[in-house]
């Protein structure tokens, strides 16, 4: 395995103004910071963009910006995620106007639909996408999930790119194995912040998460690490495993203390205490007050973030 075989794609929050409008500077600061860490691409409008809370002018708001900004090789994904078949195909229409690397969408769950029927649902907006079309299988949240019939039947379709997963890691070692036997090339995206490095190690490449906004310099090193070590010295390889092992225990630290301390409302305190500024955590999500925030901030993890990005801005 070589550094350029593993991918790092942060899905990237929405930060908005007082009036819950998108807040063009904050977006732009913390996609050029992803940038700037080496990520591999970025997930716009899914679910940690709170896609499902913007008001309908704000999410094509977004889409528009995300897709004006200067990316180089950085690849852009964007959500179109909805709970019926011509509100998606709505989406999807938009963001038919822009140019993005592809389109990521859920499964409908308001409403309870057949396997043969999200068969035909996915088919259907994959026919109508100009971007690759890509699913998002989170039944931790949706309470749905797409079978492994569901799943191959799909993946035959030219225009489904692949899946991203968020389910059980070993329903995603079953599907990689049937497409290593057949020979396919659809891509399977993992969402397991807590296994990075490991799942590296086995081979499972593409890594998307939230938390990887928050800290996608030590996501991206941990990537470096594990993917050198097939090449490394024993001695260098023992080095690589022990620091790369270190930064997965800070990541799920860092990510544990944001959820202890309110998740997406300590998100956007994290966030603008990195330099990025918005809100990203839309009402009903309460705000943290001054004594709530001290407190965050004081939080031994994330004074080592803040120290690290401190290094990085006075070393540019």
């Amino acid at each position: 395995m070589n550094t350029a075989s593993a991918a790092i794609i942060p899905a990237l929050g929405t930060p908005l103004d007082p009036d819950e409008q998108l807040h063009h500077k904050g977006f732009e600061a913390q996609f050029e910071r992803m940038r700037a860490a080496g990520i591999n691409g970025v997930f716009v409008a899914g679910t940690f963009g709170m896609s499902p809370l913007l008001t309908d002018e704000t999410y094509r708001e977004l889409i528009q910006y995300a897709a004006s900004l200067p990316r180089g090789n950085t690849e852009m994904l964007v959500g179109a995620s909805d709970q019926s078949l011509v509100r998606t195909r709505q989406r999807i229409e938009f963001i038919n106007h822009y140019k993005v690397d592809g389109v990521v969408v859920l499964p409908p769950f308001f409403m309870q639909f057949s396997q043969q029927e999200l068969v035909s649902y996915f088919h259907t907006l994959a026919d109508q996408s100009n971007a690759p079309l890509y699913l998002y299988d989170l039944p931790q949240r949706t309470h749905v999930s797409l079978s492994h019939d569901t799943i191959m039947a799909l993946a035959q379709h030219p225009n489904i790119a692949g899946i991203k997963c968020s389910g059980p890691i070993e329903d995603v070692r079953k599907l990689m194995a049937w497409l290593k036997q057949i020979g396919s090339d659809f891509r399977v995206v993992v969402a397991q912040p807590d296994q990075l490095q490991r799942l590296i190690r086995e081979g499972i490449r593409e890594h998307l998460d939230g938390i990887y906004t928050l800290a996608p310099r030590w996501a991206v090193k941990i990537t470096h690490l594990a993917s050198m070590t097939d090449t490394a010295t024993d001695t260098t390889m023992t080095s690589h495993t022990n620091e790369a092992s270190r930064l997965q225990s800070d990541l799920i630290e860092l990510r544990d203390v944001m959820r202890h301390h309110g998740g997406m409302s300590a998100m956007t305190v994290l966030l603008n205490a990195c330099g990025v500024p918005g809100m990203f955590a839309p009402l009903p999500f309460r705000r943290l007050g001054p004594t709530q925030r001290q407190e965050l901030l004081e939080q031994p993890i994330v004074q080592k973030l803040l120290a690290a990005e401190k290094s990085v801005s006075t070393s540019i």
